[in-house]
């Protein structure tokens, strides 16, 4: 039994899929690829024990064969690396398959692929579709305050509510809070389910074509996420997400408006300058004006800047905050004035961009630290 497939793109192919791969698993099974192969199909399929990624590609089979085995995915993909771009040669047997370049050739050891484990059959609802740049969105805000402390298993992955007429996505550290809304509605009754973070890890490896589009589908334990040529089948988190909706501000009014570019330089530089314990940053703010200030008192080195902002009342604030996580947070809004709204400087603080995005709304949020 043999085919033949481009080694470039068999490579790519499996580069996915080996984005879930655990080495040194306590089920060595899963350390390797499982290929199933019926006619001109050949399908992938990898799992970490949780997730189930499958890819499916075209082969050239003139022999309409069908066989499955596994084989170490560490091996094949860093043979397939080392392989410029050419059409290879796959032969089969029932102990090794072996593999014809134009130079080289190697032999790998197989095995059968009865034992890989498998996911029963699922009946799955349609609920919704997303753009890249919607994934994208989540990906690179909704990610970021994920909590990673396992004894919280509910704040380790993201929450999804759907409705009719709007999907939104929450995590939280338990320091931080991102909401991102999208104004589209799924197909289905309003649910909501807690996705594990790992699934969004895998989305971010993937490249542009294959997430230009995805489709979600649930049941009551799992969901599935499938793109041009991936499927994507991850169990979802059992368990009750905090009720995120009691720590969202609603009376923040003093609103200060201030270039992107500008406080994110001058944070990088009071970081510097900051204790490394509790990374503190302290901002004095009057009208129209924002001081900036951090210090390492452990070996007296201190930074002062004063920036220009839009702030309209007279009232004066003295906040402190974690300089790192706020880096993180301004660093993922995508616009170039950021929007601070802050009530007091022990309560809840506000970070958004100053002009949502059309059918998107972003709200970050950050606990300030004790002056």
């Amino acid at each position: 039994m043999q085919f033949q497939i481009n080694s470039d793109f068999f490579y790519e192919s499996l580069k996915n899929n080996n984005n879930l791969i655990k080495f040194n698993n306590i089920y060595p099974i899963l350390e390797n690829f499982l290929i199933i192969i019926e006619n001109n199909k050949l399908k992938i399929t990898s799992s970490d024990g949780d997730l189930y990624m499958y890819t499916n590609i075209i082969i050239d089979n003139n022999n309409n064969f069908q066989c499955n085995f596994v084989i170490n995915a560490k091996i094949l993909i860093n043979t397939l690396k080392t392989i410029s771009d050419q059409n290879i040669f796959f032969k089969i047997y029932d102990k090794y398959i072996k593999i014809q370049s134009l130079t080289s050739v190697y032999k790998i050891s197989i095995s059968s692929g009865s034992e890989y484990p498998q996911l029963p059959n699922l009946d799955f609802n349609k609920f919704v579709n997303l753009n890249i740049n919607e994934v994208k969105e989540i990906i690179n805000s909704i990610l970021l305050t994920v909590a990673k402390d396992e004894l919280r298993p509910s704040m380790t992955g993201i929450l999804l509510e759907t409705s009719h007429e709007y999907l939104n996505f929450v995590s939280t550290d338990g320091h931080r809070l991102t909401k991102l809304t999208l104004k589209k509605g799924s197909v289905n009754n309003p649910r909501s389910f807690i996705i594990p973070i790992k699934l969004f890890n895998i989305l971010k490896y993937q490249n542009k074509e294959e997430i230009n589009n995805i489709d979600l589908f649930f049941n009551d334990k799992f969901l599935q996420i499938k793109t041009s040529n991936n499927t994507i089948i991850s169990k979802l988190i059992d368990e009750q997400f905090p009720n995120y909706n009691a720590v969202i501000p609603s009376n923040n009014d003093k609103e200060i408006i201030i270039n992107k570019s500008q406080i994110l330089n001058a944070l990088k530089r009071g970081f510097i300058y900051s204790d490394k314990i509790n990374y503190q940053i302290n901002f004095k703010i009057t009208k129209n004006c924002i001081k900036i200030s951090s210090e390492d008192q452990n070996c007296l080195n201190t930074y002062n800047e004063i920036l220009k902002c839009d702030y309209v009342k007279n009232d004066i604030i003295e906040i402190g905050f974690n300089v790192k996580y706020l880096i993180e947070m301004i660093n993922v809004i995508d616009d170039c004035n950021i929007s601070i709204k802050i009530s007091s400087n022990n309560n809840a603080v506000l970070l958004m961009p100053s002009i949502q995005k059309k059918d998107m709304t972003l709200i970050m949020i950050i606990m300030p630290l004790v002056l």
